[in-house]
């Protein structure tokens, strides 16, 4: 499973996939957990962002 942090409603799950490199990646074949950091508390949004974050 991947996971993505979306860091604004106008960002695209592609254009986080893109930004980090992964933009070839075929959505129907991997299951993707897509994180809305806007609807996480202010204080918690870091904590959250680094766990979606890929090695």
């Amino acid at each position: 499973m991947l996971t993505v942090a979306l860091s604004s409603p106008s960002q695209s799950v592609m254009d986080v996939l893109t930004g980090e490199g992964l933009g070839d990646l075929d959505l129907a074949a991997v299951a993707c957990l897509c994180v809305p950091l806007w609807a996480i508390p202010a204080d918690q949004r870091a904590t959250v962002a680094a766990l979606c974050e890929h090695p």
